[in-house]
């Protein structure tokens, strides 16, 4: 059944109400990046997907001392500690590739 509405003729039911809202959906991505699972089933981001993690015991102080510089200097603690690492690569002769 239609409904005549101003100009327009709109059609009734579950169908042409779905339609009709049809046109305002936004349209799907032509390509996706695939998703990428750790051996675990876990997602990882891309921005992680060729990196390892690593993982120290540090004092509590150093931690805290990490924490309050790297935002004293508005970069994250990973930017920190990568820096870190390159200083102390360049100072063994290797090169600095730490990000």
């Amino acid at each position: 059944m239609t409904r005549i509405r101003g100009n327009r003729t709109t059609p009734q039911g579950r169908d042409g109400v779905l339609d009709t809202l049809r046109q305002f959906m936004r349209p799907k991505p032509q390509a996706q990046e695939p998703i990428v699972l750790h051996a675990g089933g876990q997602y990882v981001a891309p921005s992680r997907r060729s990196k390892k993690a690593v993982t120290t015991w540090q004092d509590q102080a150093a931690l805290k001392q990490l924490k309050d510089l790297a935002n004293a200097l508005g970069i994250s603690q990973q930017q920190a500690i990568a820096e870190a690492l390159n200083l102390w690569f360049a100072r063994h002769g290797k090169p600095t590739i730490a990000s």
